[in-house]
């Protein structure tokens, strides 16, 4: 059975992407992922704090749920971006190579 981690869960994208992933793979099957969590009207729904350039703790959480699939949207857009562009290269550029490493010990 899948394990689907999202990224940037609370996004645009994210939030949609978590309703339809949890109508395929089930409520609990499904974590989502954020800098900062949310309400949610699922009770029963798994999110967690999660900053991808924090590869410790990506590594950890995909351990700890034995995650198979990883959905990753989690980013600062341009917008954002230019205010701070030393985060937004961390997050876009160091994140994406965090979550593309811990892609490669998920079976």
């Amino acid at each position: 059975m899948n394990r689907v981690l999202v990224t940037g869960a609370t996004g645009q994208i994210g939030s949609d992407l978590v309703v339809a992933l949890r109508q395929r793979y089930g409520v609990t099957q499904v974590i989502e992922s954020s800098r900062e969590i949310k309400p949610s009207v699922q009770h029963d729904a798994l999110r967690e704090v999660l900053d991808v350039t924090d590869r410790a703790c990506l590594l950890a959480l995909i351990d700890r749920y034995q995650i198979d699939t990883v959905y990753h949207l989690a980013g600062l857009l341009s917008a954002k971006g230019e205010q701070i562009p030393d985060r937004c290269w961390d997050v876009n550029v160091n994140g994406l190579r965090n979550v593309l490493e811990a892609a490669k010990r998920i079976d």
